[in-house]
């Protein structure tokens, strides 16, 4: 998407600072889940900001938040590092790895902003002080 976009974006979250959870902050929809309107069709935000910051999400596959309670608020929560891609409900998550191999989960993944940028990183790579986009 556009740098405007992801602008527009950053401007509908409201960091938690003891959860690390990204608060959708735009309209939502019966369920909690933030919405957001690409080409016309209504998408669920956490979906928006996983494919926008982490990756595209596979035919099939699906997000569920996969902290518990008091851990990040729920259906309302867009930080991608609270999710995990699934193909199905009954099955295991797919494996996310950085470039140098480390399995990216919710231990591992350190989300960062920087102004108004925000990223996910690899926590191994960056406490080894190495760039994990190489």
């Amino acid at each position: 998407m556009s740098e405007d976009f992801r602008e527009w974006l950053r401007s509908k979250v409201a960091v938690h600072r003891k959860t690390g959870c990204w608060e959708f902050t735009g309209a939502k929809d019966h369920a909690g889940f933030g919405r957001v309107f690409i080409g016309g069709r209504e998408v669920k935000a956490p979906r928006v900001f996983y494919q926008e910051y982490v990756a595209e999400i596979p035919a099939g596959g699906k997000l569920i938040h996969h902290l518990g309670p008091g851990k990040c608020i729920g259906p309302a929560c867009c930080n991608p590092a609270h999710v995990r891609v699934v193909r199905s409900w009954r099955v295991e998550p797919l494996k996310r790895t950085c470039p140098k191999g480390h399995t990216l989960d919710s231990d591992n993944a350190v989300v960062e902003s920087r102004g108004t940028k925000l990223r996910v990183r690899c926590r191994i790579c960056k406490n080894n002080g190495a760039s994990d986009d190489e």
